[in-house]
């Protein structure tokens, strides 16, 4: 832990290296998911032949449908609750909670979804066939930027470690001038010299 610390000490000397390696770090996790995330409309109008206006209708669609189901569960069993005996309370709050936990969860996919169907019909292509050119675009800028990122991640990380190691050999080099002449003959100079290069490296 202790050397940990020090090398983060020495790292930290190079705020803008280390903050430029975490944001293209934090580039290429985005860009990665943002390429994994637009498989699932790839796979929407490859399988089913749906173009994105389509596929947005048909979501909130059945969001609705399925809150609808989830409300009618919801008043079944606070209707059953009223007549049924007390051993079956704990059910019946049970079945209460999961669907109405279900209509949440279906209220908040459809705010988004309202939030998007304008934009989508505004700007995304009416076929299915130019909405997949669309989306093979939109991942291969995505893979391109992300390379870019990881690129750039490298270089920086590379960078990060050159300048620590320098330091490190600059420090040791101001000790070893202070040491005493005696321990040279003792060591040997191929000692030395493999902590300032092969030690130094590890």
């Amino acid at each position: 832990m202790t050397n940990f610390q020090r090398v983060l000490r020495l790292c930290l000397r190079y705020r803008w290296t280390v903050a430029g390696t975490m944001l293209t770090a934090l580039g290429v996790a985005i860009f990665w998911g943002a390429n994994i995330g637009a498989v699932y409309p790839f796979v929407e109008v490859v399988f089913k032949g749906e173009s994105l206006r389509q596929w947005v209708d048909g979501e909130i669609e059945k969001g609705h449908r399925t809150s609808t189901e989830q409300q009618q569960i919801i008043d079944q069993a606070k209707a059953q609750r009223r007549t049924a005996p007390a051993d079956q309370f704990r059910i019946l709050d049970r079945q209460i909670e999961v669907a109405q936990l279900r209509v949440d969860a279906e209220q908040r996919a459809l705010v988004w979804l309202e939030r998007a169907r304008p934009w989508i019909h505004r700007y995304m292509p009416p076929t299915p066939y130019a909405t997949l050119l669309l989306v093979v675009a939109l991942v291969m800028v995505g893979t391109l930027i992300k390379s870019a990122f990881l690129v750039a991640s490298s270089v920086l990380e590379e960078r990060l470690q050159q300048l620590g190691t320098f330091d490190l050999r600059k420090k040791f080099y101001r000790r070893t001038l202070r040491m005493d002449v005696g321990s040279f003959t003792e060591q040997g100079t191929h000692e030395l010299m493999s902590r300032f290069t092969y030690d130094m490296d590890q």
